[in-house]
């Protein structure tokens, strides 16, 4: 006689997580309408936002110590860097809630938990903070959006006043 094996308290899948995820936030094909009105302004400057994300990266000593390039950028890691956060913003502002993107959301989480093909590893946060972050700030510090000042609105026509 065969005994049977019951594996319990697995993590959710990526996908069945992302599900839940997005019924969280009341994801439907209404609020997909109004987050598509944005699309197109948030997308003419997608280039810049990832080619300065990579600049200010570059420019803190923490952050370009992670990515191995305290005395030089690699090209190559550089190109495929700005390669995969430009697919991901382009699948992010395009609204992909597919489960291939979950899985793909996933995958990028596990590289940058040190888990990818480099294994780069985020040291620990120390009791006193390195010269360089009094010249770069914690982002909790820097001055927030206008949008963030307001509640969600339609874009408005140019000469509108606000």
């Amino acid at each position: 006689m065969q005994e049977e094996l019951q594996i319990e308290h697995l993590l959710p899948s990526p996908e069945d997580r992302w599900r839940e995820m997005l019924r969280f936030m009341g994801w439907n094909e209404e609020t997909r309408r109004a987050a598509a009105r944005s699309v197109e302004i948030l997308f003419r400057r997608g280039h810049e936002l990832v080619v300065q994300t990579y600049e200010y990266l570059r420019s803190v000593p923490e952050t370009a110590a992670i990515l191995g390039w305290e005395e030089n950028v690699d090209e190559a890691h550089l190109e495929e860097r700005r390669r995969f956060f430009t697919v991901w913003l382009a699948r992010t502002l395009g609204m992909d809630t597919s489960d291939e993107f979950a899985c793909y959301l996933f995958r990028a989480g596990k590289y940058h938990a040190g888990h990818g093909p480099r294994h780069i590893h985020t040291p620990p946060n120390t009791s006193s903070p390195p010269s360089a972050w009094s010249r770069h700030p914690s982002p909790a510090l820097w001055p927030r959006p206008a949008w963030k000042h307001r509640p969600w609105r339609q874009p408005q026509q140019p000469g509108a006043s606000t």
